[in-house]
C-alpha cells in the first residue's frame, strides 16, 4: 500500500478526520466511505513528510474569498471548506507557539526551566569511534577495504587489496611500501591519473594496521594484468587444488586461472607459484605425518581392544620415516567373528593425492598361507578373463569360460574346458596355468556357504572410499572410521525393523527359484529322499542332510531348484532349510558392536616418540600417467558409428598381405598410366643415358603371336630372347629424351611376359581402328577394356584409342 496517501472524513476538521491509507483494513474502509458519500478530497504528499506533525504546527494560508478561483471551487467542491481549522482554534494554537517563544527569549524565566533539547556538554568524555576488522575468512571476492579497517598486519591489508583488484581489475601500485606505512595508487604513468587512494599505518594506541584515509573513486578501466599479483597469491589459491592434482600441468593452471579470476597471468609465474604451494604442502605434509603416533593413541584409547600397529625406518640421522600403518577396529572385529561368514575379502588400491601409496582393505594373502595352509585361496574370474582376453580375443571364448567357472560339477566342467580346448588349445593351456582350483566352483569348498567367483564386495568398498583415497593419511583413515562407524548403526538399525526370520534378498531368491521349481518332476524314493527330473538333468535330494547331487545347496547354504522343488512337494516352507548364517539374528549379532567416536585433533594427547617424516616420493623415468588403466569392458569406443581398430592387423584387399591396406599397396595400377601408383610404392631410380643403354625396338619381322589367330585363355609361351635375334643396341645421345614414354617404345617380349604373367586371367581383346565417321577429335583417348565375365582384368598398359 502506499503509505503518502490520505484522505479527510466528512464532517470533521482536517486536524480530526485525516487518514490515511497503510493497509487492505484502511482501504476497505476508504472504499465503503466513498460509496456513501460518492465524494471525497484525497491528499497524496510528494516530498514524504510527517504529515500528522505538520497539522498540528502548522499554520494555514487564509485567503481572500474574492480573490478565490470559482474553478478551484467548483473541483475542491464546497464541502472541503468544511475541513479546514476552524478561526478560533487556529488562533488559540497561534497563542500558545507565541508564549513559548516569549518564554525560551526571555534568559531569567528560562533558567530553572528544563530544556527539551539536549545541548553536548564539551567537559563530557566522549566515547571512541568503532571502526570494522577485517575477516580473513571472508570469500575472496567479497573483500574491500574500508575507511578505518583495521587489520593485523600489513600483509593482510595487501592480501586485501589484492584481492579487491582482481575482482574488479584495477591497476592498484605501492607508491610508499615499508613495515610502518602503505600508500595506494591505482594507474601508475597513465593519463587521465585514476582518484583512488589509500593511506594506512600503525596506530598509536594499539599494535594495529589502520586505514587511515581513503578515496574509493576510480576513473578508470578495467586492465586484465594486474601487478599486485604474484606467484604467491596464485599458490596460495591453488592450493587446495594442487593437494588433489599435485601433477597439474602449468597450461591447465594457466587456463583455470583466466576463467576463474578473469586475469592473465604467465607461465613462470603460473611455475613458481606451483612449487611455493609444493613446498608449503610438503611443510605442512610433515606435520601431518607427525601426528600419527598421537592418532595411534586416541584410537587404542577410545576403541579399547582395537589393533593398531605403525611401522616405521630408523634412518642414520636418527630420524624416522614412515612405512605402513594398520588399523582393526574391536567392533569390526567382534561382528565379524560372531556374525559373519569365515570369508575374508582381500583387494586393494592406490592412493591419487599428495600422499602415494597402496591401501590394502586386508593383507593377509602371505599370513594365511603360513598360518592356516588349509584355507580356500581364491581368485576373482572377472581379472582372470581380462588378463585372457589380452592374448586370446574372440567372443567364442566367453561362454565357455564362464561354463567352466560356474560350474559345480567336475562332469560339467571338465565338459567346459574341452570345449575351450577344442577352438584353441593354447588357451586351454593358459586357464589351466591359472589354476582353475582358486577361480572355479568345482573345487570350492562345502560348508563355507559362499559360492562367489568375483571379489565384487571388495570393489564396492573401492567405490565407496573414492574421495577418500585422495587425501592424507589420518584423513583417509578418518573418513573410512567415519563411514564404517556410520554403516554399522545403519544396518543394524536396518535389520531391527524386519518383520521376518531371514534377510529379505534370501526371500526373494527362494520366492525367484518357487517360480522355477514347476518344470521339475519330484519322484519321492524314502524319507526325505527325491530324485528330481528335468528332460535328461537327474538329481538326488536328501532333506534330512540338506544336500543335492548338483552341490548348490551345499556350497551356498540355501536349497536349490532342485531342493525347493523337494520341499514343495512335501508342503514344507523353504525358508526352514535355509542356513542359520542368513537368519535375522545372525546379521544383528554381526552389527550389533559399535565403534566408539573420536574427539578433534587439537584435543589428541601428544605422545613422546620421536615423529616419523612423510616417505621419500619415487620418480619414475618418463612421463607421469595422470590416467589409470582401463580394462577393456571400459574403453570407451572412439566414435558414435565406428569401432577402434587398435591392435588389429590391417591386411590389403588387393594383394591380401598384412602390414597395408589398399591404399598404400605397391602393386596398384594408376588409373591414368597403368603403372604402379608414385604415391604408394617408391619409384626405382631412372637410370642415366650413359650408365644404361636402352635396347633399341624390335624389328617387326619378328613373329609374335596375334589375337586374332588363338584367343588366350591363359598364358601361352612366349619366345625367350635367346631364339630372337636382338641386334646390339647402340647408346642413345645426350641430346636424346632419356625417358622414353610407353608410346614410343613398342613393348618387349620379356616385358609383355611380365605383363601377363601378373594377370593371368586376361584375355586378348582385338582392336579396330576407328572410320573416318567414328574417329574422335581429340587424340590420344585412353580407356581400361574390361572382359565380359565381368572378372575386371585388362591389359598390363591402356590401349590408344585414336
Amino acid at each position: 500500500m502506499c503509505k503518502d496517501v490520505y484522505y479527510c472524513l466528512d464532517g470533521q476538521t482536517l486536524c480530526q478526520g485525516f487518514a490515511t491509507l497503510q493497509n487492505d483494513c484502511d482501504s476497505h474502509e476508504f472504499l465503503e466511505y466513498l460509496h456513501d458519500k460518492k465524494k471525497v478530497t484525497v491528499y497524496v504528499d510528494h516530498m514524504h513528510e510527517p504529515l500528522f506533525d505538520w497539522i498540528e504546527m502548522e499554520e494555514p494560508e487564509v485567503e481572500d474569498d474574492t480573490n478565490s478561483n470559482e474553478d478551484e471551487v467548483d473541483v475542491i467542491g464546497k464541502e472541503g471548506w468544511e475541513h479546514e481549522m476552524d478561526d478560533e482554534e487556529f488562533s488559540m494554537k497561534r497563542e500558545r507557539a507565541s508564549i513559548q517563544s516569549m518564554q525560551k527569549k526571555d534568559m531569567f524565566l528560562n533558567k530553572l526551566c528544563p530544556n527539551d533539547e539536549e545541548e553536548e556538554d564539551p567537559t563530557a568524555e566522549q566515547l571512541p569511534p568503532v571502526y570494522p576488522v577485517h575477516n580473513s575468512e571472508q570469500q575472496w571476492d567479497q573483500m574491500a577495504p574500508v575507511l578505518g579497517m583495521k587489520f593485523t598486519n600489513p600483509s593482510e591489508l595487501k592480501h586485501c587489496l589484492t584481492n579487491y583488484a582482481v575482482k574488479h581489475g584495477y591497476d592498484l601500485w605501492y607508491e610508499n611500501n615499508d613495515k610502518n606505512r602503505l600508500l595506494v595508487k591505482c594507474c601508475k604513468g597513465k593519463e587521465p591519473t585514476c582518484l583512488f587512494r589509500l593511506w594506512a599505518s600503525w596506530m598509536q594506541e594499539e599494535r594495529t594496521f589502520h586505514i587511515k584515509s581513503l578515496k574509493s573513486t576510480h576513473n578508470c578501466g578495467r586492465v586484465f594484468k594486474i601487478g599486485l599479483v604474484t606467484y604467491k597469491w596464485v599458490g596460495k589459491q591453488f592450493f587446495n587444488v594442487l593437494i588433489k592434482n599435485p601433477k597439474l600441468s602449468l597450461r591447465k593452471m594457466k587456463a583455470q586461472i583466466s576463467n576463474t579470476y578473469n586475469i592473465i597471468v604467465s607461465i613462470g609465474q603460473c611455475r613458481n607459484a606451483k612449487k611455493f604451494a609444493l613446498s608449503e604442502i610438503e611443510g605442512t605434509l610433515k606435520e601431518h605425518y607427525s601426528r600419527l603416533w598421537d592418532y595411534d593413541i586416541k584410537i587404542k584409547r577410545a576403541n579399547p581392544g582395537s589393533t593398531v600397529s605403525m611401522e616405521v625406518d630408523n634412518m642414520l640421522d636418527g630420524s624416522t620415516m614412515f612405512k605402513r600403518f594398520y588399523v582393526c577396529f574391536r567392533g569390526v572385529k567382534d561382528g565379524w567373528v560372531e556374525g559373519c561368514r569365515r570369508v575374508i575379502g582381500i583387494d586393494g588400491c592406490f592412493l591419487k593425492g599428495i600422499c602415494k601409496g597402496e591401501l590394502l582393505a586386508v593383507g593377509l594373502i602371505e599370513a594365511i598361507k603360513e598360518r592356516v595352509p588349509d584355507a580356500d585361496h581364491r581368485l576373482c574370474a572377472r581379472h582372470i578373463l581380462a588378463n585372457f582376453n589380452t592374448r586370446f580375443k574372440g567372443e567364442h571364448f566367453i561362454k565357455p569360460f564362464w561354463k567352466a567357472v560356474k560350474a559345480t560339477t567336475k562332469q560339467k566342467h571338465e565338459a567346459a574346458m574341452k570345449e575351450i580346448k577344442e577352438l584353441d588349445s593354447r588357451a586351454f593351456d593358459y586357464l589351466m596355468e591359472r589354476d582353475p582350483k582358486c577361480h572355479c566352483r568345482d573345487f570350492q569348498v562345502e560348508g563355507v556357504f559362499c559360492d562367489a567367483i568375483e571379489n565384487g564386495i571388495s570393489k564396492s568398498f573401492n567405490v565407496e572410499i573414492v574421495e577418500a583415497r585422495h587425501k592424507p593419511i589420518i584423513a583417509m583413515l578418518e573418513d573410512i572410521r567415519v563411514y564404517v562407524m556410520q554403516r554399522l548403526y545403519y544396518q543394524r538399525t536396518k535389520g531391527e525393523s524386519w518383520d521376518l526370520t531371514i534377510c529379505p534378498s534370501i526371500r526373494k531368491k527362494i520366492s525367484d527359484l518357487k517360480d522355477k521349481q514347476r518344470f521339475w518332476a519330484v519322484y519321492p524314493c524314502g524319507y526325505q529322499q527325491f530324485e528330481v527330473v528335468l528332460c535328461n538333468d537327474r538329481y538326488t535330494v536328501d532333506l534330512i542332510r540338506r544336500t543335492c547331487g548338483c552341490r548348490g545347496w551345499q556350497l551356498t547354504g540355501i536349497p536349490c531348484v532342485n531342493g525347493v522343488a523337494a520341499i514343495s512337494s512335501m508342503n514344507l516352507n523353504s525358508e526352514d532349510y535355509v542356513a542359520s548364517c542368513y537368519s535375522k539374528a545372525t546379521y544383528l549379532n554381526c552389527y550389533k558392536y559399535i565403534i566408539h567416536p573420536l574427539n578433534d585433533s587439537s584435543l589428541w594427547t601428544q605422545s613422546d616418540y620421536t615423529k616419523p617424516l612423510p616417505p621419500k616420493s619415487r620418480r619414475l623415468p618418463g612421463r607421469p600417467s595422470t590416467k589409470r588403466r582401463k580394462s577393456a569392458a571400459e574403453r570407451e569406443i572412439s566414435s558414435t558409428h565406428t569401432i577402434s581398430r587398435v591392435k588389429q592387423v590391417q591386411k590389403c584387399s588387393i594383394c591380401y598381405v598384412s602390414g597395408h591396406n589398399k591404399k598404400g599397396c605397391p602393386t596398384k595400377k594408376n588409373p591414368t598410366t597403368g603403372d604402379p601408383d608414385p604415391a604408394s610404392s617408391t619409384p626405382a631410380p631412372i637410370p642415366t643415358p650413359r650408365s644404361t643403354p636402352i635396347p633399341t625396338p624390335i624389328p617387326t619381322s619378328t613373329p609374335i603371336p596375334t589375337p586374332r589367330s588363338t584367343p588366350i585363355l591363359s598364358p601361352a609361351p612366349i619366345p625367350t630372347p635367346r631364339s630372337t635375334p636382338i641386334p646390339t643396341p647402340t647408346p642413345i645421345p645426350t641430346s636424346a629424351n632419356p625417358h622414353p614414354t610407353p608410346r614410343s617404345t613398342p613393348a618387349t617380349p620379356k616385358q609383355m611376359q611380365r605383363s601377363t604373367s601378373t594377370r593371368p586371367f586376361c584375355r586378348a581383346v582385338q582392336v579396330r581402328k576407328r572410320k573416318a565417321s567414328e574417329r574422335i577429335t581429340k587424340q590420344c583417348l585412353r580407356k581400361k577394356v574390361v572382359t565380359k565375365d565381368g572378372s575386371g582384368c585388362s591389359l598390363g598398359k591402356p590401349i590408344d584409342l585414336g
